[in-house]
Parts: structure tokens; sequence; C-alpha cells
């Protein structure tokens, strides 16, 4: 069993802890050379010491197959971004991390359902004039499929690039549908993740902004019911004692002055108060309803 398959075999039957398991120390590979098994843990321990390499390792494996497949030396696993196709997994295609989709051939295999050939971009309508043909890195032929989700929806491309023209097997085409059924099922065991994630937090987010609304509409109550009923209670005192017999202003202009003032003051107060808590509860009408039912709101009520 050659050490890359193994490795291969290992990641899609469990990743690290797969790894882990299926070669435990002093154990031995049937078929394997003591010099292949070493090889193999070796490159276990660099990958483990690099996690990023665990996650894309699946897909690295699938489209190294897809090269070997159809025996060329470019295979690509490209992922649509906004306006442009990123490679999740590059084989062969040095100093690219993406194309343009207005120059993609990846842009011509999203459209369809099935695998795209291209014997000969130089004499295809649809290619002979892009720039990815007349210049580096000089594609020939391509063949493409799309990777698409259980859901129906288009996820990237599965593709191979030669130098020369080419004339694929069909049986090279079946094989080719079956790694992209392998790689469809990748990609989308990766998203369920991210999607439960995604509802996870938006639940988290919505019991947030609840606890939010209701602090907010208990704080406008204590200031409705608290603090602005205190001090319309205190201004009823003062309005009692102003229409009292006790209260003579007339001799001390002072004392009048400032006993209206207190009174502008705290119907200020209560004003703000009221204003406050509307915003709070974002109930407008019928907060300020309540606050205008206070005689220190009326239109008609001065001091």
């Amino acid at each position: 069993m050659p050490a890359e398959a193994a490795v291969c075999f290992l990641h899609l039957m469990g990743g690290k802890d797969g790894l882990r398991q299926g070669i435990p120390r002093g154990a031995t590979i049937r078929g394997m050379s003591p010099l292949a098994q070493s090889s193999l843990r070796t490159r276990a321990r660099r990958d483990e010491s690099n996690p990023a390499s665990w996650i894309d390792a699946p897909c690295v494996h699938v489209t190294r197959l897809v090269a070997r497949i159809l025996d060329v030396p470019i295979a690509l696993l490209s992922l649509p971004r906004a306006d442009e196709y990123r490679f999740r997994v590059n084989i062969g295609l040095d100093g690219y991390e993406s194309v343009p989709c207005r120059i993609s051939f990846c842009a011509y295999t999203m459209l369809g359902t099935d695998v795209l050939v291209v014997p000969d971009a130089r004499i295809d309508d649809r290619f002979e004039r892009n720039p990815l043909v007349l210049g580096a890195p000089h594609i020939v032929s391509y063949v493409g499929v799309p990777l698409i989700s259980s859901r129906g929806v288009t996820l990237g491309t599965l593709c191979a690039i030669d130098h020369k023209p080419r004339a694929f097997a069909a049986t090279q085409l079946d094989q080719l549908r079956d790694v992209a059924r392998i790689a469809s099922w990748l990609l989308e065991s990766e998203a369920v993740p991210r999607d439960e994630q995604l509802l996870e937090a938006t639940t988290l987010l919505r019991q947030l902004e609840e606890q939010r609304a209701a602090e907010r509409e208990r704080l406008a109550i204590t200031l409705h019911e608290g603090v602005a009923q205190d001090l319309f209670a205190l201004r009823l005192q003062l309005q009692r004692l102003r229409t009292s017999s006790a209260w003579r202003p007339e001799g001390n202009g002072e004392a009048a002055a400032t006993g209206a003032a207190f009174t502008r003051a705290l119907d200020r107060c209560i004003g703000d108060v009221c204003e406050i808590a509307n915003g709070l509860t974002n109930e407008g009408p019928t907060q300020a309803a309540h606050c205008r039912s206070h005689p220190s709101a009326r239109a008609g009520y001065r001091a």
C-alpha cells in the first residue's frame, strides 16, 4: 500500500484522530515497507503541527487524485469568491492563487451540471482569445466538473488542465464525476458546522436583544413609576403650599421668584425623565400619553 494512499485513506476516515489511531506507536501496516511507514509517521507529525493542513488535507488528496486519473500536470479545486475563483487546492499551477471570473474556464463549468471538456482551447471560440490560453499558464486542454451539494447548490469546481491537446476517455470522465461527488461531500460537510454556528450565533443575538429590551423596559418603568412620580408628588406638595393660606409672596418678591423657578425646574425634570423613558421603551405614544397626563405637562398649566 503506497504511503500516499495510506495518508489519503486515513485522512478521509477520520482526519488527525484517524491517523493517530490508525498508526499507533510500534504498529505496522501490512504491505508497507519500514521506510514508508517511517515516512508516513514523519508526515503525520509534521501535519499535526500545522492545523490548517488537516482542514485542507482531504481536498488536497482528492484534487491530486484527479491529476493522476486524468494524467495532467495541473488540477484545481476552485471556489467562487466575489469577482474571482479562488483556488482552495492548487496542484501544479505555481504562482496563482485565483483567477478573475471574466477569464476563468471554471465560470463556464459553474453554468452546467456535468463535465465540461475542452480538448483544445486554441481552436475553441469561447477560449481562443483568453489571456490564459495566449499567455501563461498556456492552457490548451481543460476538463472541469461542478461541485453540486445535496441541495442543488453549486459550491465550486474541480478541474484538470494540460499544456497539450487531450481527448479524455469516457472511463476517465466517469471517475472524475465520482471524485467530484466526494469533493462536494467534503465541502458540504464543512459548511454544516458553519451553518450550525451561524444559527447558534443568531439565536444568541436574539436572546441578547430580548434581554436588552427587557432591561430597557424595566428601566423605563422605574423612571416613570419611580423617579417621575416622586418628582410629580414633590411638585404637587409645592403647589399645595403655594395655594395655601400660609403662602404670602406679596411681601417677599425673592421668595415668590424662587418658588416659581423651582416649580419650573421640577416641570423640566419630569418632562426629561418621561422623554428618556419613552426613548428606552420605543413606546412613544403610550408612554407619552402617560406623561402628558401629568398636570405639569399640560399646555395650559403654568407655575
